[in-house]
């Protein structure tokens, strides 16, 4: 008998595994949705021991080379420990706020569980159960990445411990540092659900959510230069106060009997940043497991504002379809927590490059002529951005929002309004991916480019309207009616094909636009390419749209699937 059937009479085992399971739907995602999304996740980790292997050789080769004197003073040894500690913790934190919605039992689980034969308290604990065990599979995952890295830097002549000492004080430290992010996530989820009213939650929520999401992403520039933090660290900079591995650093440290003044202020807002944590998320726990029913049934009636604003949004529509999608659409991003902190997510990560290329062009300009530095990063800033954006609206849009709804669309299927239909999911890709981002970055051109940023800001946005097609060249769902279905492919075959295509389109774009600023005659006849590229792809994309139905279930290309030679 195995320890699964042994238990699978148990309540608590079958409410546990029923939390468990629901963490990888969002409650978006179909039975074979939910299955290939856990394959991707176990692509994810597999990526991530992957990179940890790499960057060990990486940081092998550099010990055993002509810089292995670098690595031999403590602070630069401190510093890349503190990079170890600081990867689990952001991928510890991207994985709670995957799962934010789910970290407190709802309206859902109130209204359903409590229903059955089972107590609150039971309900209480399997929920955090099944969240400890989707965490754990991340923490121990992430932390079994760096341990390769950790044995490299802890060997030596210079280790002054023994290696099971500094491997026991590291992962007290590190595990601390992924605790302490998981149960600060909680505690502000904790805070929105008892303080914000319930009409105004759903807003909030998603507001910090996204704002958490973008915090993070922006951080992954910063988290990749911990390992020049030595000379910092060395001076006792207080400016590393405000950054969290370097915290559990100073812990580490003192279990080490490094008891230095400045690792104990260190260690200090540590335990203070962990204390609180707890307390607060357990303290929100506790309050809602005694008064849940009055949480959960606080009215959430819409003030007669927002019906007002609804009426004027569903007058505008005024029966076009054209209308009507973009509205939908708008409306649906402007309100999902989940599409909105996808398109966040994927977004912030563009503003990141951007933002560290600046950063790069700035550092380069030293040694280097900072002006040829400069021109060079803002005329590939927008490319970098739009090739971003457009995935990041993409990425949004395909995720369903109630598949259950989708009979709608359905049964109001018209093959003439089709191109008005999927025409403004692509005016809504065009503008939210390229127009944008190419107006928020025209001013840093003009600053820096004067006039010439209106040709370098015309070959982004031609430029970006050739990937739009490129990418919406096959599209024929409504937004957010259609299932999907995640890992289509393996996810390193996915990064690869992703980062070939975005050095493909950075590259080039650069290079026409450099050509274009330096040559007007050059650039016109590059944006007349480009336009006609775009015309040529519009005029395809149309006709296909013509003979092809719309697709309401996301298949895996293994499937079979019809040959759809008619729309019918």
């Amino acid at each position: 008998m195995t320890l699964a059937s042994r238990f699978a009479d148990k309540a608590w085992y079958r409410l546990t595994a029923h939390f468990f399971v629901g963490l990888f739907d969002f409650g978006v995602l179909s039975e074979a949705g939910s299955d290939a999304f856990q394959r991707v996740l176990i692509g994810i980790i597999a990526t991530m021991l992957t990179f940890g292997l790499l960057f060990a050789r990486i940081l092998m080769s550099a010990a055993s080379g002509r810089h292995a004197a670098a690595l031999a003073p403590a602070p630069y040894r401190a510093a890349i420990e503190a990079l170890i500690i600081g990867v689990p913790m952001l991928i510890v934190a991207f994985t709670t706020l995957l799962v934010s919605h789910s970290l407190f039992p709802d309206e859902t689980d109130f209204r359903v569980l409590l229903a059955l034969p089972v107590s609150r308290r039971l309900v209480f604990l399997s929920k955090l159960a099944a969240l400890a065990l989707f965490a754990g599979i991340f923490i121990v995952s992430a932390h079994v990445a760096m341990l390769p890295v950790f044995a490299i830097i802890s060997g030596g002549r210079q280790a002054q411990e023994s290696f099971l000492v500094r491997f026991a004080a590291h992962m007290l430290a590190s595990l601390s540092a992924s605790t302490m992010i998981v149960l600060a996530l909680t505690a502000i989820n904790g805070a929105l659900l008892l303080t914000v009213p319930r009409v105004h939650l759903q807003a909030a929520s998603t507001a910090v959510r996204s704002t958490m999401l973008c915090a993070l992403v922006l951080s992954l520039p910063l988290a990749a230069r911990l390992p020049t933090v030595a000379p910092l660290l060395a001076a006792g900079s207080r400016s590393l106060y405000l950054v969290p591995p370097v915290w559990f650093l100073g812990v580490e440290e003192l279990l080490l009997g490094h008891g230095t003044p400045y690792f104990g202020r260190l260690a200090g807002i540590a335990a203070a940043a962990l204390v609180a944590s707890l307390v607060v998320a357990v303290g929100s726990y506790s309050y809602l497991y005694r008064r849940f029913d009055r949480v959960m049934m606080r009215p959430a009636d819409a003030p007669s504002g927002s019906r007002r604003r609804a009426a004027m949004v569903g007058g505008r529509m005024g029966g076009a379809q054209f209308s009507a999608i973009s509205a939908f659409t708008r409306l649906t991003l402007a309100r999902s927590a989940l599409h909105q902190g996808v398109f966040v997510a994927i977004a912030a990560c563009g503003a990141g490059l951007v933002m560290n290329s600046f950063i790069g062009a700035m550092n380069m300009g030293r040694v280097r002529s900072p002006e040829n530095e400069i021109v060079n990063t803002v005329v590939a800033a927008p490319f970098t951005l739009v090739f971003v954006m457009v995935l990041a609206v993409r990425a949004a849009l395909v995720l369903p929002i109630e598949l259950r709804a989708n009979w709608v669309f359905r049964l109001t299927e018209d093959p003439g309004a089709r191109a008005a239909q999927l025409g403004a999911v692509v005016h809504t890709v065009a503008r939210f991916g390229v127009l944008w981002p190419v107006v928020v970055l025209l001013p840093v051109q003009w600053a820096v480019l004067g006039p010439r940023a209106l040709i370098c800001a015309s070959i982004a946005y031609l430029a970006g309207l050739v990937l739009v097609e490129l990418h919406m060249a096959d599209w024929l769902r409504i937004p957010f009616t259609c299932s999907y279905m995640p890992g289509k492919r393996f996810v390193g075959n996915t990064m690869l094909i992703g980062l070939a295509a975005f050095v493909a389109f950075t590259f080039f774009g650069w290079a026409f636009a450099l050509l274009a600023i330096r040559n007007v005659t050059g650039g016109l006849v590059v944006m007349a390419i480009l336009g006609a590229v775009a015309m040529q792809r519009r005029r395809h994309r149309l006709w296909l749209w013509r003979g092809t139905a719309l697709v309401f279930e996301d298949v895996l290309p293994t499937e079979v699937e019809p040959l759809k030679l008619s729309a019918y």
